[in-house]
């Protein structure tokens, strides 16, 4: 029985020492949750002031959407400039791309044809020399 009693006193100190690491546990748990709804108060009190200033702000004009009427001309007229001057390198460009092509195409031609010039002003020296010998033979 005496060894019963003593099982018995060890398992209740066990069970006491238990019971005090629960009740620390529970009271860190109940301090914490104290504190988290103290800053879900907070939470919800800065969402419904910030709603509200979005609310306001969404009344209030947009200053993105009203472009000054002398900013938009000066960058109209700057935009413009470039284009024309973008337009005016690209044209010169395209000029004197195609006037070389030009002389070299030219070039060529020239090589290739000079051999046929020499056969025509050949024909044409010989017909002329017969023309010149009909001529002087009546």
């Amino acid at each position: 029985l005496e060894r019963h009693i003593k099982q018995d006193e060890e398992e209740l100190l066990i069970l006491r020492r238990d019971l005090q690491t629960i009740e620390t546990l529970q009271a860190q748990v109940e301090e914490r949750l104290e504190e988290y709804t103290r800053r879900a108060a907070a939470d919800a009190s800065k969402i419904q002031e910030l709603s509200r200033n979005v609310e306001h702000l969404s009344t209030l004009p947009n200053p993105a959407l009203d472009v000054p009427g002398d900013l938009l001309e000066a960058v109209q007229a700057f935009v413009s400039k470039q284009a024309e001057d973008m337009g005016t390198r690209c044209s010169k460009a395209l000029i004197d791309l195609c006037l070389k092509s030009n002389r070299v195409l030219q070039n060529e031609l020239d090589k290739k044809l000079l051999p046929l010039q020499h056969l025509t002003d050949a024909i044409y020296r010989r017909v002329k020399d017969g023309e010149t010998v009909g001529q002087t033979d009546p």
